[in-house]
């Protein structure tokens, strides 16, 4: 399955940002599945976001279009085993799901503390 690598700046905080002080994502683009935003330094998984909005900054990162945010690289297409993919992107969306149902659960349990 061809997939399209690409870097971006990211920044973790307002004091980041203010400074340019943003690390290195380097991010994944697979066609019609998702994106997964990881970083070298110590294996960090930051993200799989598969929503119309990660999707369409993917696709202007890959495009290489004028209104992509400054701090973005594309690094080019490769190809990946099928069956790797499939396994992150099933595992990807289970764990969105997941936290989806954490965060609600927490609230509710927050609200009957209260």
């Amino acid at each position: 399955m061809k997939a399209h690598q690409y870097q971006v700046t990211v920044y973790e905080g307002i004091l980041d940002s203010t400074h340019r002080a943003g690390q290195t994502q380097d991010r994944l683009y697979i066609h019609g599945q998702g994106v997964l935003g990881y970083r070298d330094n110590g294996g960090k998984i930051d993200f799989f976001g598969y929503d119309t909005e990660t999707i369409a900054e993917a696709m202007k990162a890959v495009k290489g279009s004028p209104n992509t945010e400054e701090g973005v690289r594309y690094l080019g297409e490769i190809e990946l085993p099928d069956d790797v993919v499939s396994r992150l992107v099933s595992a990807g969306k289970s764990l969105n799901q997941a936290k989806a149902d954490f965060e609600d659960a927490a609230r509710t349990l927050v609200d009957l503390l209260k």
